[in-house]
């Protein structure tokens, strides 16, 4: 189990990076998986997960309180 979460985590930070899964198969790339920053915008895997802009969301929640 370990190892297929491994493997599945290291598909979607390739993802993120635009590119594929099989990336992860080259020596070293974790390492670089671990301080790369992901493409900007969308790319053909989908949106990066952390450009979703949750401010205004965030503001009307301090005001509120």
């Amino acid at each position: 189990p370990v190892f297929y979460f491994n493997v599945a985590q290291n598909t979607k930070r390739c993802h993120d990076l635009g590119h594929t899964g099989w990336y992860q198969l080259i020596p070293f790339y974790g390492f670089w998986l671990l301080f790369a920053e992901g493409q900007e915008g969308v790319n053909e895997y989908g949106q990066n997960p952390k450009e979703i802009h949750r401010y205004e969301e965030l503001s009307e929640i301090r005001s509120a309180s």
